[in-house]
C-alpha cells in the first residue's frame, strides 16, 4: 500500500485511477481481516497509510482533478474508496457533498 499512495496522487490519469481502486480494495480487505481477528486495522495498516487514504479526496479536490475527462474516472474511483473506507470520517456528508458538487 505505501507504493500505491504516491501513484494515487500522481500525474498519470490511468495509473491514478487504478491506484485509488486498488488502495480501496486492499484497505477494505485488511479492515475485514482485522475485524475477524478483533484487532484494530491500524495494526495492519500504518498510520501514514491511513492518513494518506483519508487525504486522497481532498488532495484531488484541491487540484481540481475531478473536472473534465479525468474527473469522469476519478469521481467513481474515489466514490468506491469512500464506500469501502472503514472510517466514518471518510464518508462524512461534507466529503460526499463536495465530491457530488465537483462534476
Amino acid at each position: 500500500m505505501p507504493q500505491l499512495l504516491p501513484i494515487a496522487l500522481g500525474i498519470d490519469l490511468h495509473s491514478r485511477h487504478g491506484a485509488i481502486l486498488a488502495s480501496a480494495e486492499i484497505s477494505h480487505a485488511l479492515y475485514k481481516l482485522a475485524n475477524q481477528n478483533n484487532r484494530p486495522v491500524t495494526e495492519l495498516i500504518s498510520s501514514d497509510c491511513v492518513d494518506g487514504l483519508k487525504s486522497i479526496h481532498q488532495r484531488l479536490f484541491d487540484r481540481k482533478q475531478y473536472r473534465g475527462f479525468g474527473g469522469e474516472l476519478m469521481r467513481p474511483a474515489v466514490c468506491s474508496s469512500l464506500r469501502t473506507c472503514p472510517s466514518p470520517r471518510c464518508r462524512s456528508t461534507t466529503t460526499l457533498s463536495s465530491l457530488a458538487g465537483s462534476g
